[in-house]
């Protein structure tokens, strides 16, 4: 799972020397300490000066292989003492569930003409996946169309059968990659912004002394306004209608986040 807690942003000029007004600032990370943060970010600052040398502008550079820049809100850690998840803040300042064990998929609405509810398509669909991988399936109404969550067994994220899993429910092909590239599965527990009437943070994490006092006053009103939305509605479980212990935690955060019986979903 890419998540990491240190991450430090350097500036360079364009001969790739460290330089705190130069004109190319680059991040990196670290599961230890500072300095190995900083390493990173030299030398991806450095990439990044080449790049530039040799005419590739910068919205060209292939990010998918990136750690995931945010903010660690709380980590979840499992019996073998590693990160079995861990609560993060996305850039426009959602919080969002990032798991390494936990199955999540984001399924848009469905766009087939029948007489059907798109409630009954996806149950429909997901209890035939149910059956195929022998699962158990949570299965929610969200915002924008459903979520599926595999409650009984631990998938990973890296692995050929999670992609066809994944597929098999109509996931989205680019979560589908950037599960597989971050190894993680990703589900959204706060509103989006601006369903709920505010501005996106629009900050990068890591954030300057400014940058976080300007943080701080957006989630005290993002929390406020969050307040009268849930996320994720529950809708059916097909299939196994157990949930293995070793993942309960995460779909407890889940739910505690992402249910709010009765409100509105953002």
């Amino acid at each position: 799972m890419k998540v990491h807690p240190i991450w430090v942003r350097v500036f360079v000029n364009l001969d790739g020397v460290e330089d705190p007004r130069g004109p190319v600032a680059a991040v990196g990370w670290s599961d230890t300490d500072t300095d190995d943060a900083r390493r990173r970010a030299l030398e991806q600052a450095r990439r990044i000066v080449n790049h530039l040398r040799g005419g590739i502008q910068p919205d060209r550079y292939p990010y998918a292989d990136r750690a995931l820049r945010e903010e660690i809100l709380f980590e979840y850690v499992g019996a073998s003492r590693t990160k079995d998840a861990a609560l993060t803040r996305n850039r426009y300042g959602a919080v969002v569930l990032n798991t390494a064990t936990l199955a999540i998929a984001d399924i848009d609405s469905p766009t087939d003409a029948s007489a059907v509810t798109p409630d009954e398509i996806i149950v429909a669909r997901a209890s035939e996946v149910a059956n195929r991988f022998q699962v158990g399936i949570r299965i929610y109404r969200t915002a924008a169309g459903h979520r599926a969550i595999v409650t009984n067994r631990a998938f990973d994220p890296t692995h050929p059968e999670t992609d066809e899993f994944l597929e098999a429910l109509a996931s989205d092909s680019k979560y589908r990659t950037l599960t597989r590239v971050q190894e993680c599965f990703r589900a959204r527990l706060t509103p989006k912004p601006w369903r709920i009437g505010i501005a996106a943070l629009g900050s990068a994490f890591p954030y300057d002394e400014r940058t976080a006092q300007h943080v701080a006053k957006w989630v005290k009103r993002y929390d406020r306004l969050s307040a009268s939305y849930g996320v994720a509605a529950p809708v059916n479980w097909v299939g196994d209608t157990t949930a293995a212990p070793e993942l309960q935690p995460m779909l407890d955060a889940h739910d505690q986040w992402a249910v709010r019986s009765g409100l509105p979903l953002a």
